[in-house]
């Protein structure tokens, strides 16, 4: 079967949908510019993309970049959600990684804990449940006077 292709004054085509590949695996061409959209139902094994250069969507503010070798940039004007099984459950803000909804993510489980907490400000917790050897160090100089009841049960 011979290929066809058509030569229109504003386009060029392949005379049947999906029928025809352009270059092949040994046969590849060289580099493609294009001015306006590209429309590509798939991108094969892998999409490379060169040092600097942004992958944008929408508007110039929301974009992936690479500047550094190891380092992925992820860029947004308002916050980045993670979303699993389509729904939305944490949401990277300015100065915030909050979750979606309120008393529903947790951070690490029973298998999966996190090693150390290093938190400058004050930690609101609704429940502090201790295992096994508690060491509370209190260094002078951040003493604050504190008026209350502190209960411990052993």
């Amino acid at each position: 079967m011979a290929a066809t292709i058509k030569f229109w004054n504003a386009y060029t085509s392949p005379a049947t949908d999906g029928g025809y590949s352009l270059g092949s695996t040994d046969l590849q061409f060289l580099d493609l510019y294009l001015t306006g959209s590209a429309y590509i139902d798939a991108l094969g094994d892998h999409l490379l993309a060169p040092v600097d250069v942004q992958i944008q969507f929408r508007d110039s503010s929301i974009y992936v970049v690479s500047n550094n070798d190891g380092h992925l940039d992820l860029n947004a004007d308002l916050n980045i959600d993670f979303l699993i099984n389509t729904v939305e459950q944490i949401n990277l803000q300015d100065g915030k990684l909050v979750p979606t909804t309120d008393d529903d993510v947790d951070l690490g489980d029973t298998t999966h804990e996190y090693k150390n907490t290093y938190t400058d400000g004050t930690a609101f917790i609704d429940t502090l449940e201790l295992h096994d050897t508690i060491n509370l160090v209190f260094y002078e100089e951040d003493l604050v006077a504190y008026e209350g009841e502190a209960v411990f049960y052993a």
